[in-house]
């Protein structure tokens, strides 16, 4: 039977995979998430008229942030509803955070004492940063009791592009380019991984008993590995300042990225004080701060820029996020400064020169902000 359906699967994959077909390029593709995973990697991003942009691919949800329920969810009263807001990091380590708070005893405790469920929404979204966050916050004030922002590298170190309001979402600088080169090749890139995308996705559900088949498509997933990289890394060196938001020709506006962190962050504290709302401000973790991390060999070839003044700006950004954000906690505000929670660690932690993190460091960030969760749960169960 394998022999029979071999040629047949063999000329469909040969169809899907090199056939020309025309692709509709999405202005906004490039702004995929960060995790391949296939179950995702088709994900985009499109514009909203009040946060920026939102999600818009098979794991969001109707306001365009990932979730398997709608929005604006029916607020109970037997519901205690808690809201993570944030940039990409803070999509990532969501899901952990669900799943521990689902396991602390002190929660489960808490929840018996007043007769509540805990129940998080996610409200993060790739590239948001302040007042991304205050945006979000503002429009679903009526509906949660506490919030917990995750944020500190786009808020001091992604400036949104040359010549575009510093408080515009991180990434808008890609918005604004788009010449018919550059649409060549970005379509060139978006029909690589769509292609990759579905060749994952046969081997998983199609193919994963025929031997010969999964061996043929490691070898097709690996040559459309190449075309993308040769592919992107030519996109890089014609559009540089657009890819990597590198500003070769000038620094990032790091103080007035981080000035708007520090308004925003006040005028949404002084909200969370008028509605009597719960409020955490956690910074998460960086790889750029002096002694944050111990880097491991393979840290040190990708999880730091190799554009020097890049790498020099994000830790100059997170040098002054760290000052500032000391000074907001001893004016009161309630700031958790997570960025050092790796510093004795010298495992493989960070995927990119960004932020993002693998397994490892998902569990312990996701611990760490249940950790803090615990502490400021209300006392007063009315």
């Amino acid at each position: 039977m394998a022999s029979l359906l071999c040629p047949v699967l063999l000329a469909e994959i040969g169809i899907r995979i090199f056939a020309e077909k025309p692709t509709k390029l999405d202005w906004s593709w490039h702004l995929q998430e960060f995790s391949q995973k296939a179950d995702k990697s088709e994900g985009l991003l499109v514009p909203h008229p009040v946060f920026g942009f939102t999600g818009n691919y098979s794991k969001t949800n109707n306001f365009g942030f990932e979730s398997k329920e709608n929005y604006p969810w029916v607020k109970q009263k037997e519901q205690y509803d808690l809201i993570v807001l944030g940039g990409s990091v803070a999509v990532q380590v969501f899901p952990s955070i669900v799943g521990l708070l689902g396991e602390s005893q002190s929660v489960v405790a808490w929840e018996r004492k007043c007769k509540k469920k805990l129940v998080p929404h996610n409200l993060a979204q790739g590239a948001f940063k302040q007042p991304q966050q205050l945006f979000v916050y503002q429009y679903f004030l009526e509906y949660f009791d506490m919030a917990v922002n995750i944020e500190g590298v786009n808020d001091s170190v992604f400036d949104p592009g040359p010549g575009i309001p510093v408080d515009f979402p991180a990434t808008t600088n890609l918005l604004y380019s788009m010449n018919s080169e550059r649409q060549v090749l970005l379509k060139k890139l978006q029909r690589i991984r769509s292609r990759q995308v579905w060749l994952v996705k046969a081997q998983k559900k199609i193919l994963g008993q025929l031997d010969l088949v999964t061996l043929i498509l490691r070898g097709l997933m690996n040559s459309l590995e190449l075309r993308y990289l040769q592919t992107e890394k030519k996109l890089e060196e014609t559009f540089p300042e657009v890819v990597s938001a590198n500003f070769p020709n000038g620094s990032i506006r790091l103080h007035e990225l981080i000035d708007r962190w520090e308004k925003f962050t006040k005028i949404q504290y002084t909200l969370a004080k008028e509605y009597g709302k719960k409020q955490l401000f956690v910074l998460q973790p960086t790889q750029y701060l002096p002694g944050a991390k111990i880097l491991s060999e393979t840290e040190k070839d990708r999880a730091i820029s190799k554009v020097s003044k890049l790498a020099e700006d994000r830790k100059e950004g997170m040098i002054e996020l760290e000052k500032r954000a000391a000074f907001l906690s001893q004016q009161g505000l309630p700031i958790r400064n997570l960025q050092r929670i790796f510093s004795g660690v010298s495992e493989d932690i960070y995927t990119d020169d960004c932020c993002h993190l693998n397994g490892k460091g998902i569990a312990i960030f996701a611990q760490k902000i249940v950790e803090e969760i615990e502490k400021v749960l209300p006392t007063d169960c009315h």
